[in-house]
């Protein structure tokens, strides 16, 4: 796993109601969720929602929240273009993938 995940994240706020009810079990369950997602996104591909893709092939529940927390709390510049549908596609860019590779 990549070392930037053994350090906690940035806190950042969020106004959900559900943000209210943050635990230290959640806590956990959401870095682990980060951390398949930018193991995923450092393969070169990118993961949309589309087809429920972010849940059923990296158990993400909810991949937008966590494109955000790999943004905000990791600083990891996650782009996106959109797809047929109007789907996004998130991924990260292959300089960065070269850059970060281990």
């Amino acid at each position: 796993m990549h070392d930037l995940f053994n350090q906690p994240a940035e806190r950042h706020y969020n106004n959900a109601a559900s943000a209210a009810m943050e635990t230290p079990t959640n806590q956990r369950r959401w870095n682990n969720q980060c951390k398949r997602l930018y193991d995923a996104l450092m393969t070169g591909k990118g993961i949309s929602n589309k087809g429920a893709q972010a849940y059923l092939e990296y158990h993400i529940g909810d991949l937008n929240r966590r494109v955000k927390d790999l943004r905000d709390g990791y600083h990891i510049p996650v782009k996106f273009r959109v797809i047929e549908g109007g789907y996004h596609e998130f991924y990260l860019e292959e300089t960065y993938i070269k850059a970060h590779a281990h």
